[in-house]
């Protein structure tokens, strides 16, 4: 400029002078000119702006931990000292501003994305949606019980985002996420209106339903009826009370409910009904009682009471009953016993009956007296008669029980008065009958006299009374009546009897006595002692006989002690005792001793007939000893001395015994063999030993039927054998153990089958069944019956069924790898770098791993081949790490765009440096917000949607230029101006003028030169102002 400037004066100058100041000014100002270093420092100054601003930002940003911070201001650092590295190695301007734009980009485009708290606030706002999805889920909430709870859940994330904002370090903000999620873990609202209410409607239904209950007057089918109704009550309400959605809604479910269960209130219908047919049966019955005419008032009033009674009775027995067949049947019964209540009347029949009959009997009486005569007797009864009458006409006339027992009182007592009185007859028989009286009690009064001689005197006296009574009756006046009496009496006291029955007796008792006497002493069979005790028992026959006659009272009697005492006279006949008696014993002892003997199977034929002969022979000894003896002694001595010989007589069994104990021996070492056994049950025990006791009793009883010693020894043998031939085959424990062991083979070859197990897995759960089986089969062993033997092989195959190994080893294994695999997609999805697409597809990755990797664990045969498999599996996941290049390849663009854009502003010379730099700042306002849609969008579509019209929208910013067309026009405007006024100067020529206008274009074009020059607003203004002036 100041060469140009010193040229065009050099050009201007017009002498040698002026040339040499022009070019010496131009030098002069040339070597002025000493640039001071700006581009550089003010791009390097640019550059440390950019990152101190950049790091301050980054400080300020609260959504940062300290770690994350740092490492941002970490990445600032070292793009600024790349950046004043490059401006430093620039060599032009372009350079230094490519160098510091590109740093202050680098710088700039340092956006640390938060990671530790965003993640942390979707833990606590998913754990907080997890929470309030469970708690909306709950039927048992009202809406605000939910809503409560979902507040409270609201409350708690709040504070744990307002506690992780507040954090500082990644250790703060994972102690506030896990703070946060516990508390929201803790809400869990208890259900109370939903409960409460069920509660009272559930308590208004029980309250109904023991109130129905209460009731005796209902049957217990209304009783059930009503109570289902209840229930049925109950459940709609409790329905209507799941279905409310508010506290409400509940509340009137549950007043809806009770007041239904409330007014639930059955009529009784059966027991009512069944109570008034039977009032109206028991008002029918006294109605027909109270019109009977035949009853008395008590009668009618007691047979009302019955009524009342069975009514009452019949009600009792209604209220009593709990069903409607017990009702129906306590109501007919009562109405059957009412209608049976149907009085007989009793009192007045009874009282005209008594009255009829004490006349009847009084009539009788009086026909029934000798004493009195027909105009007597006839006079009393029409007497009776009138009373008679006379006392039923009472009854008739009685209201109740006193007047009808008043009236018949009356009347048989007037009745029983009626007596006429006898009184000369009855005292002519009353002296006749006491002759009589004393005359028998004389005959009575004789001992001499049978009952008989007794009876015929008395007949006799009896005889001579009644007909001198007769003549008394026959008599008509008193002098017949004493002649009658007088005749008769003398009459009787002439009877005297003569005694003969007991005298003969007593004669022929003596006769028979001494008839048997004489007999006894001619029977010579007799000992003296035996005669004399003979006649001895005759004479007290004798005695006893004739006390007997004496003790007779009848001819009979007299009859029967004689003919007794005669026969027991005839049968003393002394029997010979006491040698038939010794004889017999020993005959008795004989075939006793003999039918021992052959009863006895011990012994053969042989050694029974020589012990019989020698019983005979014994015998035979004592009863010649007993007829040798001449007294009872010598004959007892020959007795006792024969039996006891008879009964020394004891022949000894050798052989069957013999063959008996061999069996015997057999048998207990052949069941001691089988008791030794443990393969055998106790039943399997006891049925062989059973075997061979009835082996051993058939032999013995062959032994016993043997007659000779080769039977019993061949039954012996055979028994013998057939005991040796008992060998009991094991049965139970040997299938019990076969039974476990198959239990055990299956057990084994199921967990052989299973691919979710490994080799070790298999291994230790087969062994577990072995251990299982083997302690199974040794409780078999141990087993002493059936049902042990059954109970071991049964616990045994249970608990070998109970082995079902869990698999462990491929399981972790697999959550394992679901848990890397979860971990790395939910990395993958926290990720704002990465689009949609992106997304999946790294997720897409993750899941074949996951797959590829759960795969090869099923695959796996062992623990090792198990964590081989799935620590290659989540390595592989572990390695998933989507690169992100749509966003940041949108994002380049964008910055390209920008610094395309902010590079051409930077060319254009018609702007200020101010309009520049309004400019650019709007280039990277407009970049910055296209680069957060892209950061926002979350597909390939909405990165590119956003990179367009980022792009389009940088693309859209063209500054208009204002400073400096406004200063070239103010410029062009003065020099317009200042060229008028020299062309209005009339002081001048035309050549001075052009000149004059010439300097002013040259001015103005300097001066517009110096405007393009300018690059701020301060160097525009002062170019124009220089010019303009």
């Amino acid at each position: 400029a100041e060469a140009s400037k010193a040229k065009d004066a050099v050009d201007a100058a017009t002498d040698q002078a002026g040339v040499d100041a022009a070019k010496d000014s131009g030098t002069g100002e040339i070597a002025k000119v000493n640039p001071e270093a700006a581009a550089k420092p003010a791009a390097k100054e640019a550059i440390d702006k950019a990152a101190a601003d950049k790091k301050a930002a980054i400080d300020a940003r609260d959504d940062l931990t300290q770690e994350e911070k740092d490492a941002a201001k970490s990445a600032v650092d070292a793009e600024a000292s790349k950046a004043k590295d490059a401006v430093d190695a620039a060599t032009d301007q372009a350079g230094v501003d490519a160098a510091k734009d590109s740093g202050t980009s680098e710088i700039a485009k340092v956006n640390p994305e938060a990671a530790a708290k965003p993640a942390a606030k979707e833990a606590i706002d998913k754990a907080a949606a997890d929470k309030k999805a469970a708690i909306d889920a709950r039927d048992d909430l009202t809406q605000e019980e939910k809503d409560a709870a979902k507040s409270t859940v609201d409350t708690e994330a709040n504070k744990a985002k307002d506690a992780v904002d507040a954090a500082t370090d990644q250790a703060g903000v994972d102690a506030a996420k896990d703070s946060g999620t516990d508390e929201i873990s803790k809400v869990n609202p208890e259900a109370v209106a939903k409960p409460a209410a069920k509660e009272a409607i559930d308590k208004a239904a029980a309250d109904k339903k023991a109130a129905i209950d209460a009731r005796d007057d209902l049957t217990q089918e209304e009783k059930d009826a009503a109570k289902s109704t209840v229930d049925a009550e109950a459940s709609k309400a409790k329905d209507a009370v799941d279905a409310a959605t508010d506290q409400a809604s509940v509340d009137a479910a549950k007043d809806s409910g009770t007041n239904a269960i409330t007014a639930v209130n059955p009529e009784a219908v059966a027991k009512p009904a069944a109570k008034e047919a039977i009032d109206k049966a028991a008002a029918d019955k006294k109605a027909a009682i109270d019109a009977r005419d035949d009853l008395t008032q008590e009668e009618k009033d007691a047979a009302k009471s019955t009524v009342d009674a069975e009514a009452s009775k019949a009600k009792d027995a209604v209220d009593a009953a709990t069903d409607q067949a017990s009702v129906d049947a306590a109501k007919d019964s009562g109405t059957n016993e009412i209608t049976k209540v149907n009085p007989e009347a009793v009192a007045k029949p009874a009282a005209k009956e008594a009255i009829d009959k004490a006349a009847a009997d009084k009539k009788a009486a009086i026909d029934a007296r000798d004493d009195l005569t027909q105009e007597e007797k006839d006079a009393a009864k029409s007497t009776v008669d009138t009373e008679a009458n006379k006392a039923k006409d009472a009854v008739d006339a009685a209201t109740d029980q006193a007047g009808v027992d008043a009236a018949k009182d009356s009347g048989t007592n007037e009745i029983a008065k009626v007596n006429p009185e006898a009184v000369a007859k009855p005292a002519a028989k009353e002296a006749i009958d006491k002759a009589a009286a004393d005359k028998k009690a004389a005959i009575d009064a004789r001992d001499d006299l049978t009952q008989e001689e007794k009876d015929a005197a008395k007949s006799t006296v009896d005889a001579e009374a009644s007909k001198a009574k007769d003549a008394v009756d026959a008599a008509t006046d008193q002098a017949g009546v004493d002649a009658a009496k007088d005749s008769g009496t003398n009459a009787i006291t002439a009877v005297n009897p003569e005694a003969a029955a007991k005298p003969a007796a007593k004669e022929a008792i003596d006769k028979a006595a001494a008839d048997k006497k004489a007999a006894i002493d001619a029977n010579n069979d007799l000992t003296q002692e035996e005669k004399d005790a003979a006649k001895a028992t005759v004479d007290a026959e004798a005695s006893k006989a004739k006390d007997a006659v004496d003790a007779a009272t009848d001819q009979a009697g007299v009859d029967a002690a004689k003919d007794s005492g005669t026969g027991e006279i005839a049968k003393v006949n002394p029997e010979a005792v006491a040698k038939p008696a010794a004889k017999e014993a020993i005959d008795k002892a004989a075939a006793d001793k003999k039918a021992a003997i052959d009863a006895n199977n011990d012994l053969t034929q042989e050694e029974k007939d020589a012990a019989k002969a020698t019983v005979d022979a014994e015998a035979s000894k004592a009863k010649d000893a007993v007829d040798a003896a001449t007294d009872q002694a010598g004959v007892d001595a020959a007795k006792d001395s024969g039996t006891g010989e008879i009964a020394k007589v004891n022949p000894e069994a050798a052989a069957k015994p013999a063959a008996k104990e061999a069996i015997d021996k057999a048998a207990a070492d052949k069941k001691a063999a089988i008791d030794a056994n443990n393969n055998l049950t106790q039943e399997e025990k006891d049925a062989a030993k059973s075997t061979v006791d009835a082996e051993a009793s058939k032999a013995k009883d062959a032994v016993d039927a043997a007659t000779d010693q080769a039977g019993v020894d061949a039954a012996k043998d055979s028994g013998t054998g057939e005991i040796a031939k008992v060998n009991p085959e094991a049965v139970a424990k040997p299938a019990a153990k076969e039974a476990i062991d198959k239990a055990a083979a299956d057990k084994k070859a199921a967990i052989d089958a299973r691919d979710d197990l490994t080799q070790e897995e298999k291994d230790a759960a087969k062994s577990t069944v072995d251990a299982e089986a083997n302690k199974a089969k040794g409780a078999v062993d141990a087993a002493t019956d059936q049902a042990g033997v059954d109970a071991a092989k049964d616990s045994g195959t249970d608990e070998i069924a109970k082995v079902n190994p869990e698999a462990v080893a491929k399981p972790a294994a697999k959550e394992a790898i679901d848990k890397a695999a979860a971990d790395k997609k939910a990395a993958i999805d926290a990720r704002d770098d990465l689009t949609q697409e992106e997304k999946d597809a790294a997720k897409s990755t993750v899941d074949a791993e996951a797959s590829k990797a759960k795969d090869a664990v099923d695959a796996a045969t062992d623990q090792a081949g198990v964590d081989a498999a799935k620590d290659s599996g989540t390595n592989e996941i572990a390695k998933v790490n989507p690169e992100a290049s749509a966003k940041p390849a949108a994002k380049a663009e964008i910055d390209k765009a920008a610094a395309d854009k902010k590079a051409a502003i930077d060319a254009r010379d018609d702007l200020t440096q101010e309009e520049k730099d309004a400019a650019k700042s709007t280039v990277d306002t407009e970049a910055n917000k296209a680069k957060d849609a892209v950061d926002a969008a979350t597909d390939q579509a909405g990165v590119d949607a956003a990179k367009d019209s980022g792009t389009n929208e940088i693309a859209k910013v063209n500054p208009e230029a204002v400073a400096k067309p406004a200063a070239k026009e103010a410029i062009d405007k003065a020099a317009a101006d200042k060229k008028a006024a020299i062309d209005a100067r009339d002081d001048l020529t035309q050549e001075e003028k052009d000149a004059a206008k010439s300097t002013v274009d040259a001015e103005a074009s300097k001066a517009k030169d110096a405007v393009d020059a300018a690059t701020d607003q301060a160097g525009v203004d002062a170019a124009k102002d220089s010019g303009t002036n």
